[in-house]
């Protein structure tokens, strides 16, 4: 079936252009464009698992934000993975959430890292969940979280005291929870980003989205690090256009340089671009197939970003400049879970 292509509109990217170096600075956040995403229809593209064989184009959405601005991409990121999460839950609960998600009135909180790190044995959960007749009280922290706002919802994972490993949603307005002050950052400031404390938390047996943890792993890495490429893909690809651009006098020196990281950039975007079509079908990616792929997609775009700045000369260098954002920026894609070492270390148990 071929891609539907779906497009975000010009106007919402010249608004994203026009707010990436306030929210650099941190005078804005990222979710005040997040409803007019949802009134295009762009959120819940390919959710879940490729539905309607939407994914490439939510691959697409997410690379051509990155393009104009890693803070908003990454937000809609989060958000979109969240929703993800609901979808794949099918339950009452996550029925009645998601219409907000999917609007962009409510930003949605992926707290998973420690699942994914405790799928693939390289981390252990930290949040306990203790039963009681009606749900269950949670507490422990999540070490990082983005789009921390006070009516975002959270999806995170949680051991109980019978040694079960859960999917649970809750709203951070909830009674027991503590939300740090945000992280300085050396880029994605905007994004509302720092740790939470869940201190005897309770929550209700509705608010459990899967008490089968493999397999709702399984079925949500696929997309998750799918989506993650496409933040690589996007800001490869800016950073590489304005890479070549720079090759005027002297630096005319990094062409072949140049060149080969576009072709790298390239072959990533049609990795992507398969990968997302085959999510869901008899041919879906295996984890070591998307493993790959997401960490040479961090690979290219740190490149990309670092030949920029070369070209850039001293201009690149000024703190305001989208040269010096982009390779501040870059820096982020090697600790974002699951960091480079992470990736590393699973691929080799894969072989």
């Amino acid at each position: 079936m071929p891609d539907k292509k779906t497009s975000v509109p010009e106007e919402i990217l010249e608004q994203v252009s026009d707010r990436a170096s306030l929210l650099d600075k941190g005078e804005d956040k990222t979710r005040t464009i997040f409803p007019e995403f949802g009134k295009h229809q762009l959120l819940g593209l390919g959710a879940p698992q490729n539905a309607n064989s939407n994914l490439p184009d939510m691959a697409r959405v997410i690379s051509d934000v990155a393009e104009r601005c890693m803070s908003t991409a990454f937000s809609l990121w989060a958000h979109r993975m969240t929703i993800e999460y609901l979808s794949v839950a099918q339950t009452d609960y996550a029925a009645s959430v998601l219409p907000g998600l999917v609007s962009g009135q409510t930003l949605g909180v992926t707290g998973m890292a420690s699942a994914f790190r405790e799928a693939a044995g390289c981390g252990s959960l930290e949040i306990t969940a203790t039963e009681t007749e009606d749900g269950y009280v949670l507490d422990g922290p999540i070490r990082w979280a983005s789009n921390l706002y006070q009516d975002s919802l959270l999806v995170t994972a949680v051991r109980t005291d019978k040694g079960k490993r859960i999917i649970v949603a809750l709203p951070l307005h909830t009674a027991g929870v503590t939300v740090g002050k945000p992280f300085s950052l050396l880029a994605l400031d905007s994004t509302e980003s720092t740790y939470i404390t869940l201190d005897h938390l309770q929550i209700s047996k509705t608010q459990v989205l899967s008490t089968d943890f493999d397999a709702f792993i399984t079925q949500v890495r696929p997309t998750f690090l799918v989506l993650q490429t496409a933040l690589c893909v996007g800001l490869g690809t800016i950073s590489h256009r304005e890479a070549r651009t720079g090759l005027t006098g002297v630096n005319a020196v990094f062409s072949s340089e140049v060149e080969t990281v576009g072709g790298r950039v390239s072959l990533v975007r049609n990795a992507m671009l398969n990968n997302a079509r085959a999510v869901g079908s008899h041919s879906s990616p295996s984890r070591q197939e998307l493993l790959a792929m997401r960490l040479t997609g961090a690979e290219v775009a740190t490149a990309a970003a670092t030949l920029e700045a070369k070209t850039a000369g001293g201009k690149g260098y000024a703190k305001s400049s989208d040269s010096s954002r982009r390779f501040r920026e870059a820096a982020f894609l090697p600790v974002q879970s699951p960091s480079e070492a992470q990736l590393r270390w699973e691929l080799a148990s894969c072989s």
